[in-house]
């Protein structure tokens, strides 16, 4: 049992989890690629990533959801195989309430803190599949650059030094860049 557990604890769980942990930038950069409007949205609220993502991340829904809801979501997590699944299930859910941020409603933080305990298992399928399709349309750079933020107990994890905190947009590197020009047969 402990080996599973660690073995869990050691893949999906994020380390950078603390008040400046750069968990939060990352997730804030891969908002702002998808849907750039509710992330400027949300910043110009100020309503900080970690305020309502911090529970999410830490217990991987367990302080929001129902036990049946979180066998269904871990369940997805584990199938795909994914150390980052979590952030895009995070991202769909928050993506799910984008009306209700973009009409301003009153106390936006509460409501996303809380938002995960409205999932059904019913929801889980769709949800899943939807952030496979977020997962496929984020660029392949992403995993590359970020996952060691994520999952390194260091001293750069803590968001000291990591280009996630201090970055306007996603960084795309030059390699990205010309992978995506050759699959659309501009470069032969």
């Amino acid at each position: 049992r402990y080996n599973c557990f660690y073995s869990l604890m050691s893949r999906y769980v994020f380390k950078s989890l603390g008040p400046q942990g750069v968990t939060y930038s990352i997730f804030r950069l891969l908002l702002l690629y998808h849907d750039p409007e509710l992330c400027n949205t949300l910043d110009s609220k100020r309503v900080a990533v970690e305020a309502y993502t911090q529970a999410w991340f830490r217990t991987m829904f367990v302080h929001t959801c129902e036990p049946a809801v979180i066998m269904r979501l871990w369940d997805s997590i584990l199938l795909t195989g994914d150390p980052l699944f979590l952030l895009f299930l995070s991202l769909v859910m928050l993506i799910n309430a984008r009306d209700f941020v973009l009409e301003g409603g009153d106390d936006v933080s509460a409501f996303l803190q809380t938002m995960p305990a409205n999932l059904t298992t019913d929801d889980v399928e769709d949800l899943s599949e939807l952030a496979q399709h977020l997962s496929k349309r984020t660029l392949n750079s992403f995993r590359t650059q970020f996952y060691n933020d994520l999952f390194s107990a260091s001293s750069k994890a803590s968001g000291k030094g990591s280009v996630a905190s201090t970055a306007l947009c996603l960084p795309v590197g030059v390699e990205t860049l010309l992978d995506a020009r050759s699959r659309d047969g501009e470069i032969k």
